[in-house]
């Protein structure tokens, strides 16, 4: 019987930690962009026009690794556009400040892709 009430009490008691307002906290929390995806709209929207040699509107899609520091340690193309396209995106990345991502409240380094649109000129 005491092992059962043991039992119960972790149990119980484990349910109380683990829950934040009804739901698992998570663990991860992603790298950011220092000022918010607002600031990063404003900051590349002059320049992701659609370069007269691309054909099409459209994303490319830029891999990146960001340090425990938040420094932006490698960028590349996984999927571009055109070559003029590619090299925006590329100076747009490396223009950008991030926080760095955490597990547990601690940073560390992680990787992750960001899409960048290009659109005509109206």
């Amino acid at each position: 019987m005491k092992h059962i009430l043991n039992i119960l009490f972790i149990l119980l008691f484990s349910s109380c930690v683990a829950q934040v307002d009804g739901q698992w906290p998570d663990p991860y929390e992603n790298p950011q962009i220092v000022g918010g995806i607002d600031s990063l709209f404003q900051s590349i929207e002059p320049e992701t026009q659609l370069p007269k040699c691309c054909e099409n509107p459209g994303k490319v899609f830029i891999q990146m690794t960001i340090t425990k520091t938040g420094h932006l340690k490698e960028s590349q193309v996984i999927r571009g556009l055109c070559p003029k396209a590619d090299s925006i995106s590329l100076k747009i990345v490396r223009k950008l400040k991030f926080l760095p991502a955490k597990k547990n409240g601690s940073p560390y380094e992680a990787s992750f892709i960001l899409p960048i649109s290009f659109w005509l000129k109206k």
